[in-house]
């Protein structure tokens, strides 16, 4: 039987820590799908740069913030007490002091270390006339800095969804790498032209959208800065601040404004009962290592968020410019974009929205420079040559058509001036009239002025008009000045198909 070898204690820790520490690499390299680099080709963008520093940064941080404050292979227990009467309960009152608070003393802070006090603001007090500041945020933390990092995710994905992948789709072909053939990028670029020109005037909720989602980031960074101050009992405001005066004081006479607000060494009070009943009070030193990380999370934080914050603000000024000014516009498309055609900027801004512009841009950043340039030097051409700006219909101004007649409008490639007259003149057509205004090709000035001048024929008359070809003179004459034919004439006129002269003036005299 073989002997098994023994195992030390050092290498069982060694084993347990590394295994914790891969864990947690594989937990900080899921975040990285937050701040990975793609290829255009592989993904479109629908933003600018400071939008993107919302979801992919700033949530990409928070999220690995909270899995390091909850790594204790970085930082051991996150609280260990000490009380030497309670040395067998110690456990107890580590998760007492944790899930409940610990305390530390203001009017402590400023005493020498060692000789007066334990620690800064460790020390004794007279309870009701020295003040106590409880400390119960730093098991919260974990969740707070998720539910942020979730906050600054949620205007992108409202743009995503209001987006509808309409850039992706209209310049697929066309981004990044080109690996599609001359002629498929040639009816790629075609179909985003023709795109563009019929959808003109189109994209006024795409800019809304747009914009109250930059509006939302602005209010999301300032709203996370007051609530980091409410959390932290109103010590992060002016946090930053006292760093940096504390950074430029002389080492002898200076407190850590973080110790203040995250203290790595408090005090918690436990009660029990005695042997007789009687309420026994322990007063117990605890050590908080998790605020060793806690203060440089958000000290970094402050900076973050005050950044963050004066650049949103500065994207809204931009957008705001854009939208009320069209020379901004103007110079955009001139500095930005490198568009420099003689009357080219000017006619865009002219005869484009604010929405249709804004198209532009993001089609700006997603295209190469010889391709935008292309396609706005050709836009601006197209608008140049039009007389009418494109824009949707109004629906005041259309009035009710019929199938036939909408089919009329659409198939027709060329019709005479009596028959363009008919189809804008006319309101209300029989269904043979409509039938007959589709399917004829060529009609004599005789049969146009009858199918205008016409108002109401009996069904076989219509019917006679739509199936004749061909008509004798005195035929159309008589079918113009007819107003009413009896069932006879009307059959009689209908199934006669060659007619010598007599017979025509015969049945023209009746």
């Amino acid at each position: 039987m073989s002997a098994r070898l023994p195992i030390k204690a050092t290498e069982f820790i060694f084993t347990v820590t590394a295994g914790d520490k891969m864990s947690l690499f594989s937990l900080l390299s899921g975040t990285g799908r937050f701040v990975k680099v793609r290829f255009l080709a592989d993904k479109e963008i629908i933003d600018n740069v400071i939008f993107r520093l919302h979801y992919r940064v700033t949530s990409a941080v928070l999220f690995v913030c909270c899995i390091l404050c909850t790594a204790h292979s970085l930082i051991g227990k996150p609280i260990e007490c000490l009380n030497d009467d309670l040395q067998d309960k110690i456990h107890v009152i580590n998760t007492y002091c944790w899930i409940t608070s610990t305390y530390t003393l203001p009017h402590q802070y400023g005493e020498k270390v060692g000789t007066h006090v334990a620690a800064p603001g460790v020390g004794s007090y007279v309870p009701g006339l020295h003040e106590v500041k409880h400390h119960n945020y730093y098991q919260w933390v974990p969740f707070v800095l998720f539910l942020q990092g979730a906050l600054f995710h949620v205007p992108h994905w409202l743009w995503k969804n209001w987006e509808g992948g309409k850039i992706k789709m209209i310049s697929k072909g066309l981004r990044g790498f080109r690996t599609d053939s001359k002629e498929e990028r040639e009816n790629s670029y075609d179909r985003l032209l023709q795109y563009i020109w019929s959808a003109l005037h189109t994209h006024g909720c795409y800019a809304i959208g747009y914009f109250f989602c930059e509006i939302l980031n602005f209010v999301n960074v300032v709203g996370n800065i007051f609530f980091l101050d409410k959390f932290l009992g109103h010590s992060f405001l002016n946090y930053g601040t006292k760093v940096l005066q504390f950074s430029s004081t002389d080492q002898e006479n200076r407190t850590d404004p973080m110790i203040a607000v995250f203290p790595t060494l408090t005090k918690c009070l436990f009660y029990t009962y005695g042997p007789s009943g009687s309420i026994r009070k322990y007063d117990a030193l605890c050590v908080l290592p998790l605020n060793i990380l806690n203060e440089k999370i958000f000290i970094f934080l402050w900076f973050w968020f005050i950044i963050l914050s004066v650049l949103s603000g500065l994207a809204l000024i931009y957008s705001s410019a854009i939208v009320l000014y069209p020379s901004i516009r103007e110079t955009v498309l001139k500095r930005l974009f490198k568009f420099r055609a003689p009357g080219g900027v000017a006619t865009i801004v002219a005869k484009t929205q604010v929405g249709d512009f804004l198209l532009l841009h993001l089609l700006g950043q997603n295209l190469c420079s010889s391709v935008f340039q292309k396609l706005v030097k050709e836009l601006s051409d197209t608008l140049n040559g039009s007389n009418v700006h494109p824009t949707v219909p109004n629906t005041l101004e259309m009035t009710t058509l019929s199938p036939q007649q909408e089919e009329c409008m659409r198939d027709t490639t060329a019709l005479s001036p009596q028959q363009e007259e008919c189809m804008i003149n006319t309101t209300a057509l029989s269904p043979w009239q409509e039938e007959y205004t589709i399917n004829t090709t060529a009609l004599s000035p005789q049969q146009e002025e009858y199918m205008i001048n016409t108002t109401a024929l009996s069904p076989r008359q219509e019917k006679y008009t739509i199936n004749t070809t061909a008509v004798s003179p005195r035929q159309e004459e008589y079918m113009i000045n007819t107003t009413a034919l009896s069932p006879r004439q009307e059959k009689y006129t209908i199934n006669t198909t060659a007619v010598s002269p007599r017979q025509e003036e015969y049945t023209i005299n009746l």
